[in-house]
């Protein structure tokens, strides 16, 4: 099967399984310079995006509503103390700047439900990220980091955690704590088994952990009863365990370039099953007939 057709399918299952807060022009007008804002009044929404600032304008200090902020695909290597400032901030998107650490005043920002700090250089999380207690959306992807502290348990509102492209090789067990989860992405990590904590996250309903060192899933992974996506390619599975016939919501399974021969023989269980991707696994042809036989409703991939 064409890989690149197989990264389109992951592309599409993958973004829109969730959905992230974004601006609102509906709701508000969206400002794209300090000048036109600085001109209105009641200005709540900004986006300065791929404006090549090395620092935040002092003039920010002048818009004392703003809700939402966009300052992804500058050059940013600080956190300005103009920007904690803007206490009501309910979305602040940082992707695709330098920063190197994120600050404990991140904690004044107690009505932020979405922050994106995707593609910097950041390597450790604040104990003050458990302040955020309406944070719904932490995108965290693309940097540095090597441990993620416990606090992180304490955001009882987060429903997507992003955390591919670091250098994890396990979270706190504290990662339980988060009951709403739904979306949870590990891919391009150092992991090497599938932790018993995220058994608890029993609102998951989509795993990413491609690209690490797994070697198993875990027997009782059926008990993630909500899960629709899987995402694990790329890895060192060589068994499924029988549980995932509990997996009935499964939608989506990609576990391409493992160590596979063979499925559960109760993998007719997973009724939801509309696409499976198997390519890159050592499965014979008998048993590729009988994986087809057991899944007629589903499109598979060898």
């Amino acid at each position: 099967m064409d890989s690149k057709f197989i990264s389109a399918i992951l592309f599409l299952a993958i973004t829109f399984s969730g959905k992230a807060q974004n601006v609102n022009p509906l709701k508000a007008p969206v400002y794209y310079s300090m000048t036109d804002a600085l001109a209105a009044s009641d200005v709540t929404q900004l986006n300065l995006r791929d404006k090549h600032y090395l620092n935040l304008p002092d003039e920010l200090d002048r818009l004392k509503g703003l809700t939402f902020v966009n300052l992804m695909g500058n050059n940013l290597e600080h956190w300005d103390d103009v920007l904690f400032h803007q206490t009501k901030l309910g979305i602040i998107n940082l992707q695709g700047n330098a920063l190197k650490y994120i600050p404990s005043q991140i904690g004044v920002f107690k009505n932020l439900v979405h922050l994106n700090l995707s593609d910097n250089e950041i390597t450790t999380l604040p104990d003050a990220i458990e302040k955020l207690k309406k944070l719904e959306y932490l995108y965290l992807s693309q940097n540095t980091f090597t441990a993620i502290t416990g606090k992180i348990g304490n955001c009882n509102n987060l429903l997507v955690l992003a955390l591919d492209n670091n250098q994890l090789s396990y979270l706190p067990e504290e990662i339980s704590n988060l009951k709403k989860l739904k979306i949870l992405h590990l891919g391009r990590n150092q992991f090497n088994e599938f932790d018993g904590e995220w058994i608890k996250l029993q609102s998951l309903e989509e795993l990413n952990i491609e690209y690490n060192q797994l070697q198993n899933f875990p027997d009782n992974i059926g008990n993630l009863k909500l899960l629709k996506t899987i995402v694990a390619d790329y890895n060192k599975l060589t068994l499924l365990p029988e549980s995932m016939n509990k997996l009935d919501k499964l939608q989506f399974l990609s576990l391409a370039h493992n160590n596979i021969k063979q499925l559960p023989a109760t993998i007719s269980g997973m009724t939801a099953l509309k696409t499976l991707i198997l390519t890159g696994n050592p499965i014979s042809e008998i048993e590729k007939e009988r994986i087809k036989k057991e899944l007629p409703d589903c499109n598979i991939y060898f």
